[in-house]
């Protein structure tokens, strides 16, 4: 089906209702989709900000989740649960929220009941990862090939596949070994575990499987590598690569071709520099570049600044936090006003209020201090730390710095050797 066709049959049966004790902030569908309504957002300045709605991209952990704001306050919800509660109701007491199909991701309101805690679990049962992969695998068998996606693989299923090849994991050898078809598995091996009946130390053997990854919030999938007691995290497609193909050097990053971060078999992968990862993701990719849209009075979002006021609550005195509430803006919106990098100055060919960088240096600056050099080299000579310098000639620390490795202005204009 189209993506366009399939747009139009998500707006022609999906229902949007308002969340409980959210509302006018968030909406929920019941295809499970959570949507942020638009909202004014008054600045700590001065001025709002107006957000537009969107749909919220959830986390998985692993069942996807979304937080919600009210007040200033967060809370991280589980979207199934907000499905049920929204078009059903609360849950009944003793009642747990659970999936028809056994998928944890489909939240669809067609997919989910309220049940009881031991149905729940003979859902759990009947549909275990590694059955449901068995029949993927029979009905549409896997071949390696360029285009091949991971997610096409049966990640739970020990039985190698058509073409698959195991390496060891570098610094794991004898723990994991990681496949051309980017999964990972745990090898069969001996442990010291402690025995909580008899309170000693005993042989404990672990059965081969495959590792069980997670997706992160940047979108890569990860997994926790064991060795002596000690779990560190990795990303799965460095592990994968890093085991076929060493890694050239430190600089190196690992790059997936077709920009699928889930798709980490060794044909999509590749070290590449990062000036190259750039170029991959904009030329190949079609990534585009963000900031160069419309500016200035071509942007429909832009604000026209009363400049006259603003340089007139300057000459007063006024800061530019206390100038950024009068005329109610912001104070980065002021600070390029003073310093003429505004889009109506710079439309209008008009002069900054207050000189620009270079103007005022040295002893032309109104702050600028004529330090005692050869008494601060003298106490540097003599031990003193730089903070009893300071103390004793009621200069900073930085331009007890800048004297000592000669580059204060008074040095530079006195041509004071370096």
């Amino acid at each position: 089906m189209a993506t366009t066709e399939y747009t139009q049959l998500n707006l022609l049966f999906e229902e949007w209702r308002s969340i409980p004790n959210y509302e006018g902030l968030y909406e929920i569908s019941n295809f499970g989709h959570v949507k942020s309504l638009p909202k004014v957002i008054p600045l700590p300045f001065g001025g709002v900000r107006i957000t537009n709605k969107k749909i919220l991209k959830p986390g998985f952990n692993p069942y996807p989740y979304v937080v919600l704001c009210k007040n200033g306050i967060k809370n991280q919800r589980l979207v199934h649960r907000l499905v049920l509660e929204v078009f059903i109701g609360p849950a009944p007491e003793g009642m747990e929220a659970c999936h028809n199909d056994g998928d944890k991701h489909n939240a669809r309101f067609d997919n989910l009941r309220w049940d009881t805690k031991q149905a729940n679990w003979r859902d759990r049962a009947s549909h275990k990862p590694w059955r449901q992969m068995e029949k993927i695998k029979e009905s549409q068998p896997v071949r390696a090939h360029a285009n091949h996606h991971v997610m096409d693989v049966p990640t739970r299923d020990f039985t190698p596949l058509d073409g698959e090849i195991w390496h060891p994991i570098p610094g794991y050898d004898g723990f994991y070994e990681a496949s051309s078809y980017g999964r990972i598995r745990s090898l069969k091996r001996e442990i010291d575990t402690f025995h909580n009946l008899t309170k000693k130390m005993i042989k404990k053997t672990i059965s081969p499987r495959i590792m069980k990854v997670s997706v992160v919030s940047s979108g890569y999938q990860a997994l926790r590598l064991s060795k002596n007691g000690e779990k560190t995290m990795f990303l799965v497609h460095i592990v994968v690569l890093s085991s076929f193909i060493q890694k050239p050097s430190i600089e190196h990053q690992c790059n997936h071709k077709d920009g699928d971060k889930k798709n980490n078999c060794l044909t999509n992968l590749e070290w590449v520099t990062c000036s190259e990862n750039v170029q991959h993701a904009f030329k190949v990719l079609g990534r585009k570049s963000h900031g160069h849209g419309p500016s200035g009075i071509r942007n429909p979002k832009s604000k026209s600044i009363n400049i006259e006021k603003v340089l007139l609550l300057h000459n007063e005195g006024l800061q530019q936090r206390q100038i950024a509430e009068e005329i109610g803006a912001t104070q980065p919106t002021v600070w390029r006003v003073l310093h003429g990098m505004h889009w109506s100055q710079r439309e209008n060919s008009l002069p900054p209020a207050l000189p620009q960088r270079g103007q005022l240096l040295g002893k032309n600056h109104p702050n600028s201090k004529l330090p005692d050099i050869t008494l601060i080299q003298q106490l540097r000579n003599d031990g003193s730390p730089l903070k009893a310098i300071a103390q004793q000639t009621q200069l900073g620390i930085s331009l007890i710095i800048d004297v000592l490795k000669g580059r204060h202005w008074s040095q530079r204009q006195t041509s004071w050797s370096r």
